[in-house]
């Protein structure tokens, strides 16, 4: 439908057990929202997500820690265990170093913070 009413196509979804190779350092760092402030790590070859809520609703929830499988350069999943889904985490507006400017959770954007800045 996308496609005949305004030329849009939508990539493949990826296979589950699909994992593409991305340079994991480029998107480490910190990126924070109204609410939620996020720390991406490379640790032991892998991504991880460290959430945490900074006011309420969110700070009533206790922190989360997550890895993250990259199913494509701008898209990760992350993975419950028991979850019958996975949920997305995409990155978008990439600087010319490679760097993505947000993190994209749940429908909310956090841009990425340089030296509690946002870049």
């Amino acid at each position: 439908v996308l496609g005949t009413l305004c030329g849009v196509s939508l990539r493949a979804a990826p296979e589950q057990s699909e994992t593409v190779e991305v340079p994991l350092a480029r998107y480490a760092g910190r990126y924070e929202r109204l609410a939620t402030g996020y720390e991406v790590a490379v640790e032991n070859g892998s991504l991880v997500l460290d959430a945490v809520g900074r006011r309420p609703p969110m700070s009533l929830l206790p922190p989360a820690r997550s890895a993250l499988r990259a199913i494509a350069p701008d898209a990760f999943v992350v993975e419950h265990p028991g979850a019958l889904v996975s949920s997305p985490i995409l990155f978008s507006r990439f600087a010319e170093d490679g760097h993505p400017g947000y993190l994209h959770a749940g429908l909310r954007a956090a841009p990425r913070l340089n030296h509690g800045r946002k870049t």
